[in-house]
């Protein structure tokens, strides 16, 4: 998806709470800017995109669409690799802005909801999360080529630590998801996704 169309999708939502087109478009180019930081490369619009796809094509079973939407817009907006505290960063700034446009309190709520769960990715009661964060873990079980591309570029993101550091650590958060009895809560993501992304994970970890 492109970015213009990533633009037309964002204000679409906006749009529906906020009939002020120039803030509405002022939100979208920080939303830009966010993801567009020179030190992102994989936390990009890109993964907005290919979450997006994901969403689109499970939306029929999701409850509340449009903090799923805006959720999905603002979960990475703060994503400093020196930090532990992205998520509620991220989530912070997604209540502030979206109050300013009297976002009910109800889709507020689901929205800092949906965020947080994106650090732990744990099963949740609301499905909806469930959904979410397993979109946010579908790069897991891409193809071969495209999960290489991705652990390349989670490596650049990390490029300040050496080695030594970076390769035990990336190995111990890998080994949390393949110790798992299922890494996609979902069967629509567990279906789809769950043999290859064992197989992805196991290979990095052997590269490790």
């Amino acid at each position: 998806m492109e970015t213009a169309d990533l633009k037309d999708f964002f204000i679409k939502n906006l749009n529906q709470f906020s009939e002020n087109e120039t803030l509405n478009d002022m939100y979208w180019r920080e939303i830009n800017w966010f993801y567009d930081h020179k030190n992102l490369h994989y936390h990009t619009l890109q993964h907005i995109s290919d979450m997006l796809i994901e969403l689109l094509n499970v939306k029929v079973f999701i409850k509340d669409w449009n903090a799923v939407v805006f959720a999905l817009f603002y979960h990475d907006c703060v994503y400093n690799t020196a930090n532990f505290d992205n998520e509620e960063q991220s989530a912070k700034i997604a209540y502030q802005r979206l109050s300013e446009i009297n976002v009910p309190q109800e889709i507020l709520s689901k929205v800092n909801e949906l965020i947080l769960a994106t650090k732990y990715h744990r099963k949740n009661q609301d499905q909806d999360i469930n959904y979410f964060i397993d979109a946010d873990l579908s790069i897991l079980g891409q193809s071969t080529a495209k999960y290489s591309v991705y652990s390349e570029n989670i490596r650049k993101e990390y490029e300040q630590f050496p080695t030594e550091i970076y390769n035990p650590s990336r190995k111990n958060v890998l080994k949390k998801f393949i110790t798992q009895e299922k890494i996609y809560i979902t069967d629509h993501f567990n279906y789809l996704y769950e043999q290859q992304a064992r197989e992805n994970l196991d290979f990095e970890i052997n590269q490790l």
